[in-house]
């Protein structure tokens, strides 16, 4: 399969080359290339409205020659990945950028830039809602990479859809992830004004590896979120009784991660008198993110639910 599209990618630059008309993408009013399932993740970067930020858009993993339909195959750890989903996504940012209104913001100072060239590739990708709404805070699993563009964008997109303001959370995937999650929270409350932001009870969404790093983060700090969102978690089953309110979601398909050490931990929890609640989804593998079109699709409603209960 995969050397087929190598040998596709080729033909079609060779026919192009060549003055050959036979393959032409779409483009729109801007003379930029029209995101469908074939469109090159190198050309959707190199969009202007995400200039400075495109790549952080995708896993480092991909390759020159993928298209958005490669990425499940580049999101191995990732089920149901939707294509379509990832358009909508797209799709939204690019007119909110065309719409006049910022999507990413650096959460690090130009000065640590500078001694820190890492840091610029930290940062938070904005999804609006209603200024009067608590805020979200969004990060993606995926272990050898992040995993944004399936698991927090998607969330955070749907939560501004109901009003929160979402932010997915870019991080560094390594021993710095949880100084970043500190960093963003207190670069929203500092910048509340500008984002337009006059709630700041916030919840934290987490997925995979993604949720040690929240949860170690809320048991540590004063300023602790409303309740954290845990999507297909390892997190261990002992439980302190200190921990914030806690909804979790996972597949018993999951080969992963145990849904029943997940069932468990719930269990423990609330016997400790700690609000929680489990959500699994019979059949679903690891890695669904919104359960677009499968039987997942409402869990982030229950979610929201459940925090707006508290």
């Amino acid at each position: 399969m995969k050397i087929k599209k190598i040998l596709f990618v080729f033909l079609c630059t060779l026919l192009l080359s060549t003055g050959c008309d036979m393959y032409e993408l779409s483009k729109d009013e801007d003379g930029n290339n029209v995101v469908n399932k074939d469109i090159l993740i190198s050309d959707i970067i190199n969009y202007p409205e995400f200039k400075g930020f495109g790549k952080l858009l995708f896993p480092d993993t991909i390759r020159d020659t993928d298209t958005l339909t490669d990425l499940q195959y580049v999101l191995k750890y990732h089920t149901e990945y939707s294509a379509d989903k990832t358009i909508e996504i797209i799709d939204y940012l690019r007119k909110q950028v065309n719409d006049g209104n910022q999507v990413f913001y650096n959460i690090y100072t130009e000065e640590e830039m500078m001694k820190d060239t890492s840091l610029k590739d930290v940062g938070i990708i904005y999804f609006r809602g209603d200024n009067n709404k608590p805020f979200t805070i969004h990060m993606a699993g995926g272990w050898e990479y992040v995993g944004s563009i399936h698991d927090s964008m998607p969330q955070a997109y749907e939560l501004s859809k109901l009003g929160y303001n979402a932010f997915a959370l870019i991080y560094r995937n390594n021993a710095w992830a949880q100084a970043d999650l500190e960093r963003a929270i207190q670069y929203i409350n500092n910048n509340k004004e500008s984002l337009n932001i006059t709630n700041t009870k916030y919840s934290i969404w987490a997925n995979a590896q993604a949720s040690t790093v929240a949860n170690n983060y809320s048991l540590g700090t004063t300023n602790k979120p409303t309740a954290l969102v845990m999507q297909y978690n390892n997190l261990s089953k002992s439980v302190t009784g200190h921990e914030v309110p806690t909804y979790s979601v996972v597949g018993t398909g999951d080969q992963i991660i145990s849904y029943k050490d997940m069932d468990e931990r719930n269990t423990n929890l609330k016997a400790l008198g700690v609000k929680a609640e489990i959500d699994m989804i019979v059949g679903l593998g690891h890695g669904f993110g919104v359960g677009y079109n499968t039987a997942a699709a409402n869990w982030i409603n229950r979610a929201v639910a459940f925090i707006e209960s508290i």
